[in-house]
């Protein structure tokens, strides 16, 4: 399993994470994942906001991969994601997006044939990361100080929710 057997790419998707965690703005609101005052050092590893994501060794070596990331997000999200990531630290990233349900589909044939090539998926819909965790996609992660966090960390590690959508009704008729 592709998931369980990449340490640096797993480090390089835990730094995506931490920085998906750590930054909840948009990239028009700051200059890159994290917010605009965090404080990221790379010198001595990859450090924000005093927390250390990486060491030097891993994150020197993470620079020097690709992350794949499969997703079942719009283009213009995972666009925004990708470029300030990579902007913020040296690490390329190679999106493949799908539909959630292509998107499983895949996930789901490519670990049955014991090729997955993902290190990091992101999907939004439950159901389907629940399928991914019964069929063994997942590798538990502690990302660290989510346990902070309310509901975030699911099945005990098994996959984390990174944010929740924000549902607007508008109506055309008066009540």
């Amino acid at each position: 399993m592709k998931l369980a057997s990449k340490l640096p790419a797993l480090t390089a998707a835990g730094v995506l994470l931490a920085l998906s965690l750590t930054g909840c703005g948009s990239a028009a609101q700051s200059a890159g994942v994290v917010t605009a005052s965090a404080a990221v050092k790379t010198d001595d590893g990859l450090v924000i906001n005093g927390e250390s994501i990486a060491d030097k060794a891993t994150y020197e070596k993470a620079k020097t991969q690709t992350l794949s990331l499969y997703s079942g997000y719009t283009d213009s999200s995972e666009s925004a994601l990708v470029d300030a990531f990579t902007k913020d630290t040296g690490i390329k990233v190679n999106v493949v997006r799908l539909t959630p349900n292509k998107l499983s589909e895949r996930v789901l044939s490519e670990q049955g044939a014991g090729k997955l090539s993902a290190d990091v998926i992101r999907t939004s819909d439950y159901r389907i990361a629940k399928s991914m965790e019964d069929a063994k996609v997942w590798k538990a992660y502690d990302v660290p100080g989510a346990s902070a966090l309310k509901d975030v960390s699911v099945d005990g590690g098994q996959f984390t929710r990174m944010f929740n959508s924000v549902y607007t009704l508008g109506y055309n008729t008066p009540w």
